[in-house]
């Protein structure tokens, strides 16, 4: 048995069954039990926090990936690109993993709809285990007549990447718009649609 196994079964004995220093079973067996399970439900807890933040890092980290795919695709072509024209689209297939919803990356380059993620080369490092369902709209003359609500000017160059995935308080929405750095984070109770 190694070390990590021997530490994790003796502590399994010492919070579970309240055993004592030599490993027979103690008497103060309810004080112990109450007291690792509370540090158990502590951990738990500080784990799913850990886990939700790691999460929301992971979707900023891709939408700042598509916000200067975006710049790049800008500086080459002066338009920038959409993967859809109405604002309540997003791309990523929606799935239950155990408790957590997760979101499928069936981008397929031959399909019109899916045609912009493959002109911005955009394409997430896990493709079948997306943290959420992505979007980008963009100043261009297909946009031009129609903007999203957001957009206060059409007429000015405008970009708008957004991440939407259902977090422990309901649906979150992680967005840049307009090119600034700092993300804003919206939360909707209830599921996303």
């Amino acid at each position: 048995m190694s070390l990590k196994s021997t530490l994790w079964a003796f502590a399994a004995c010492f919070i579970l069954i309240g055993c004592g220093k030599d490993g027979a079973k103690s008497e103060a067996l309810p004080e112990r039990a109450l007291g690792g399970a509370g540090l158990i439900a502590v951990a738990i807890d500080s784990y799913k926090n850990y886990l939700e933040k790691s999460h929301e890092a992971d979707v900023k980290a891709m939408v700042g990936e598509i916000r200067h795919k975006q710049y790049v695709f800008f500086s080459t072509y002066s338009v920038y690109e959409s993967s859809t024209l109405d604002e309540t689209v997003f791309t990523g297939v929606p799935y239950r993993d155990g408790e957590k919803t997760r979101y499928r990356w069936d981008v397929d380059c031959a399909k019109e709809r899916d045609q912009a993620w493959c002109r911005l080369g955009f394409k997430p490092m896990n493709p079948s285990k997306l943290y959420a369902q992505l979007q980008t709209l963009g100043w261009s003359p297909r946009t031009k007549d129609n903007p999203p609500s957001i957009v206060k000017n059409p007429d000015e160059r405008w970009l708008i990447v957004r991440a939407r995935y259902q977090g422990p308080k309901g649906c979150t929405t992680i967005g840049s718009y307009n090119g600034h750095r700092k993300m804003k984070m919206k939360i909707t109770p209830g599921p996303c649609p």
